[in-house]
């Protein structure tokens, strides 16, 4: 929430600039180098003290480096995912059909935590046993 500069008593002129798009011709942005804004100090602005600024920069840092962890982790999830399409854990799983509904694993069953069967249909309202499936740890 406290991200703006003024709050802390500076102005910044020409951080962006405005250009017509070639093809549409409407208005779009662009964001000027650092080294061109043109900063001043106006301290009777000020609404935010030094020590509260730099707390929230250093909420920001840490949010942010929580972020770019969780967004490595996923990145990370999709490719073992794609990478992971060539061979299913259960060979046989296309093969299993629900005791209840009659579906196959392909259609209706899910693989919940890899840990267990059970039919898509039936899992909200029933546990395994009612269905028909049994645990995988049951099977070995």
């Amino acid at each position: 929430m406290i991200n703006n500069v003024l709050y802390v008593g500076e102005l910044v002129w020409y951080r962006q600039r405005f250009v017509r798009h070639p093809e549409t011709g409407s208005r779009v942005s662009r964001v000027n180098p650092e080294s061109e804004w043109v900063r001043r100090s106006v301290l009777a602005l000020r609404i935010v003290s030094d020590r509260l600024w730099q707390a929230v920069r250093t909420c920001d840092a840490t949010v942010e480096q929580r972020s770019r962890a969780v967004s490595k982790g996923i990145r990370r999830s999709r490719e073992i995912a794609v990478n992971d399409v060539r061979q299913t854990p259960m060979p046989l799983r296309r093969m299993l059909i629900c005791g209840e509904c009659g579906r196959t694993v392909g259609s209706s069953i899910v693989v919940a935590m890899a840990v267990s069967m059970a039919c898509g249909i039936e899992t909200v309202a029933m546990p395994l046993q009612s269905v028909g499936m049994t645990s995988r740890r049951a099977w070995r």
